[in-house]
């Protein structure tokens, strides 16, 4: 059982943290709804947890559907008949299962403070120090009363409840000395802590500059390489221009900065050169200016290690390219990327050696449009095509090569008109097979070509046929392919 997001998650169900508590309390001794609720209402309880009675049923039948626990009625005297809660030694071994991997997981997630400090760059000093001030308040507040209940566990021997609430102190604790930092460097006039010097070994020049732009910076980033310099000029994280060293054109300047691996760099707020600046529209422009034809093996590598990797691009980049100054061969590669074939399939589609196709592909991928998959799509595409295959195997022993040509025929020609991807040729040619983008899409045309098959199969050869093939070829595919064709509803 493994900790993930919101969910302790299991193969055979998952317990959200209501479930843990729920199971924890049930260890102890069968409980009814009304009874778990007062017990989670106590002050001791409610310094650290909150839970809603609505949530607590709902949880309870959740449980109850994956065995964790049982109901049955009691009726005592006169009173109301009431539904208790048992847990069952399934919910048991899950219950400690669950304990045993929290204690050991790391995970936290991101709450809305943390959201604010990243885009605290969008408010004012003043006003975020305000807001940050009456935070400090509350969490002084209630690491008051933590405290006070935690004096009082001591009190009554309840350890367990101590230790919880020691750790929720340290939190708090550590959150307080955060927050007093902060307010000194708002207090300061800062929005947030601003880049200052690093070294191209270390870090993607792209990635800096993309967060001067996001965080709306002004003044000057300066890249010294081995034997030049060049100056990339700000304005509210809008780049402007670029100063390269005397005798360099900014050209030049750039792409010594976007292929080097040896350099240092800093960033001098406040400064302008706008006087002296070559005028550069935007910081993609610069990107692809700077980043083609690179040199440097280590950059090629740490963008596309190997001939292998699968390529996509970023959802709505179509948009973002049009005007753009793109060359033919960045636009012959970005019109190959499909998200199904590997970095070689495309290079032998173009014609390039593989190496070229990186050397391309670079400013792509610097400028986030070109971006490396996993292989779902191309999983499902050629699963797709082992079945389609299986099916002209089956018409081929049955009716001939005649008889198979003549069912294709049918299927191309309808497929054709309908603009869908022709699966049969996959295997043979998926270099040269151009692939819808989306995998939404690609599983709407294997559907209608697989119905289209199933169509033909009837008409040329009967529905007895068409049944048993679809029947019995299924069940001879691998387990990977059944499941992914099953999820995509061409198995039933």
């Amino acid at each position: 059982m493994s900790v993930t997001g919101d969910k302790l998650a299991e193969s055979g169900a998952a317990l959200t943290r209501t479930d843990l508590m729920l199971l924890g309390i049930l260890a102890s001794r069968s409980m009814h709804g009304y009874e778990i609720a007062e017990y989670l209402s106590q002050p001791k309880m409610q310094a650290w947890v909150s839970l809603g009675r609505a949530s607590i049923y709902y949880a309870f039948g959740r449980l109850e559907k994956h065995g964790y626990v049982t109901r049955h009625s009691e009726r005592h005297g006169g009173k109301p008949e009431r539904t208790v809660f048992s847990i069952t030694e399934t919910g048991r071994a899950a219950f400690v299962d669950a304990l045993v991997d929290a204690l050991g997981s790391s995970e936290r997630l991101a709450d809305e403070f943390d959201i604010a400090l990243y885009f605290s760059n969008r408010l004012d000093p003043p006003r975020a120090q305000e807001r940050v001030e009456q935070r400090l308040a509350l969490l002084g507040d209630q690491a008051e009363r933590l405290g006070a209940i935690a004096s009082q566990a001591d009190a009554t021997g309840d350890g367990e409840l101590r230790l919880v609430l020691e750790h929720r102190l340290a939190i708090l604790r550590a959150d307080i000395d955060f927050l007093v930092g902060y307010v000194q460097m708002l207090a300061g006039g800062a929005r947030s802590v601003a880049v200052v010097s690093g070294s191209l070994a270390d870090v993607s020049l792209t990635d800096v500059l993309l967060n001067l732009a996001s965080a709306g910076r002004s003044g000057v980033f300066r890249v010294h390489t081995l034997g030049d310099t060049v100056d990339l000029c700000f304005d509210e994280g809008r780049l402007y221009g670029v100063l390269g060293t005397a005798g360099s054109s900014a050209e030049d300047s750039l792409r010594a900065a976007f292929t080097s691996t040896r350099g240092q760099y800093e960033f001098l707020p406040g400064d302008t050169l706008e006087g002296d600046a070559t005028p550069i529209s935007g910081l993609q422009a610069a990107i692809l200016m700077g980043a083609r034809d690179v040199a440097d093996e280590t950059l090629l590598e740490r963008m596309l290690p190997s001939q292998e990797t699968l390529l996509g691009v970023r959802d709505g980049y179509e948009r973002e390219v049009i005007g753009v100054d793109l060359t033919s061969e960045e636009r012959g590669l970005l019109s190959e990327i499909d998200g199904v074939r590997t970095l070689a399939e495309i290079a032998r589609a173009r014609g390039w050696t593989t190496r070229q196709t990186k050397v391309i592909a670079y400013p792509l991928w610097l400028t986030g449009w070109l971006v490396r998959v996993d292989s779902t799509k191309r999983d499902f595409v050629l699963a797709v095509a082992r079945y389609v295959r299986r099916w002209s195997e089956a018409i081929s022993l049955f009716a001939g090569e005649a008889g198979e040509e003549r069912v294709f025929e049918d299927v191309d020609l309808a497929s054709s008109a309908g603009g869908l991807t022709q699966f049969r040729d996959i295997d043979r040619s998926l270099q040269s097979t151009r692939f819808r983008m989306s995998l939404d899409d690609v599983s709407t045309d294997a559907r209608e070509y697989v119905d289209l098959l199933n169509r033909a199969v009837s008409a040329r050869l009967g529905d007895g046929f068409a049944e048993d093939v679809s029947m019995g070829y299924a069940q001879e595919l691998a387990d990977d392919d059944r499941h992914i064709l099953a999820a995509h509803g061409i198995l039933v």
